[in-house]
């Protein structure tokens, strides 16, 4: 019994019969429509922040949010290296994550500490990733 499979771990897409994974274009269409979901629901939180008449709350938001993204769009390039190809081994892939989450917490305490952001709202921002990753996935599904 084998488990191997034919199709690329990002996109779905199948790969062709030597085994060879999909374009880059194609491996990376899912990601780039998760990071504008995510950029979408950050701007619609923060917009509906100032409107309710919470800027603490909708300025958190905003950086959550746009950590939120960055940190998506470097999972992303990791990801694709590690898909693509030789990325420098087991041990190169944790340096490369262990850096990009050290990057992110200092991120986080930097706004918390220095900038002072509300908390729920950096939360809220930072856990929009969630949302963005299952409107995609419904809509993924029934198109």
């Amino acid at each position: 019994m084998s488990f191997t499979s034919t199709s690329s771990p990002l996109s779905g897409a199948p790969a062709d019969a030597t085994g060879t994974p999909p374009p880059v274009g194609e491996i990376m269409r899912g990601p780039r429509r998760i990071g504008a979901l995510i950029a979408l629901l950050t701007v619609a939180g923060t917009a509906v922040g100032f409107a309710a008449g919470r800027p603490g709350l909708a300025t958190g938001l905003l950086a959550g949010g746009a950590l939120s993204f960055v940190n998506f769009w470097l999972l992303a390039r990791i990801a694709l290296r590690v898909v693509r190809g030789p990325s420098g081994g087991t041990g190169a892939l944790m340096v490369r994550l262990g850096v990009k989450y050290g990057v992110l917490a200092g991120c986080v305490a930097l706004f918390l500490w220095v900038f002072h952001l509300d908390v729920p709202g950096l939360l809220i921002g930072l856990s929009l990733v969630l949302p963005a990753v299952i409107l995609h996935g419904t809509v993924d599904l029934f198109s």
